[in-house]
């Protein structure tokens, strides 16, 4: 958890920004469902499409996913 949070604070994301742009950027077929409460929610979530994973970053979120 305590990677996670770093990894979060790198890229000044929330956790939500972190798993959305990790999923929507995989290689399979996987079409996460989210479903935001509320405009803020929405907006949050689509700035996961601009967060610039490393392959570091990419190789940590595999592992804990």
């Amino acid at each position: 958890l305590e990677e996670l949070k770093k990894l979060m604070k790198k890229y000044g994301a929330s956790l939500t920004q972190v798993e959305l742009g990790f999923l929507l950027t995989r290689d399979f077929s996987c079409i996460p469902i989210y479903g935001p409460r509320n405009e803020v929610d929405l907006l949050d979530a689509v700035q996961a499409l601009d967060i610039p994973f490393t392959v570091a970053d990419y190789q940590f979120l595999e592992r804990v996913n």
